[in-house]
């Protein structure tokens, strides 16, 4: 969430993650991550931060979530 616009790596990154894991858990990252890039931003009161790290963040918590309840998109 870059101070005027998302950069190109995060659109990137957004887009090998919906090839690699479809659209329904492409949702469930896409969530995840700005769910905790809101708080981070809440929290700190920066105006600009990486949204990719946060990307990562939301595939992680995604995947161990589908893990612990064995469920796949």
């Amino acid at each position: 969430m870059k101070y005027g616009g998302v950069g190109g790596g995060d659109i990137k990154l957004t887009a090998a993650l919906g090839f690699c894991f479809g659209l329904n858990a492409l949702a469930a990252i896409l969530f995840f991550a700005l769910l905790l890039a809101c708080i981070y931003v809440v929290a700190t009161r920066q105006r600009s931060i990486p949204l990719a790290v946060f990307l990562c963040i939301g595939f992680f918590i995604c995947a161990g979530v589908l893990f612990i309840y064995g469920l796949t998109c």
